[in-house]
């Protein structure tokens, strides 16, 4: 009976598409993460944009009592920001976002909690929230 002979380049590009196709723990590649989308613009009370702002993406129980990390950005020149948020797993009946100043500024203060909803999605982020942050006064 012939033998079939694969070259050893085919043999290893197999191999790579077979590794990188994989989605679970059993095989060695790490899991699915679930992505979602945060984007908005942070402004000052007037409404002028604020550039270097934190933005932060949180998500917990109920209450929002104890909240884990989503992601987080930092807003650009226009004030706008956009962040890829990733599913921790928990329980996600309250998300909330929020915006620090700068560590430049000394007049504003970081803004108040927004709350929002957005589902999460394998392989690509398919939903996304628009959440306008407005930092205040001292």
């Amino acid at each position: 009976m012939p033998r079939l002979r694969v070259p050893r380049p085919l043999a290893a590009a197999l191999g790579l598409m077979l590794v990188v196709s994989c989605q679970n723990l059993v095989c060695g590649c790490p899991p699915a993460r679930e992505e979602a989308v945060l984007y908005g613009r942070v402004t000052d009370p007037a409404g002028n944009p604020v550039a270097g702002a934190a933005v932060w993406a949180e998500h917990g129980p109920a209450g929002c009592q104890e909240a884990w990390g989503l992601g987080w950005t930092t807003s650009g020149a226009d004030g706008r920001y956009r962040a890829i948020l990733y599913s921790t797993g928990g329980p996600v009946e309250c998300m909330r976002a929020f915006a620090r100043p700068p560590t430049s500024s000394t007049t504003l203060r970081a803004s108040d909690t927004a709350t929002f909803q957005v589902r999460f999605a394998y392989p690509r982020a398919v939903d996304s929230v628009r959440v306008d942050l407005v930092l205040r006064p001292p």
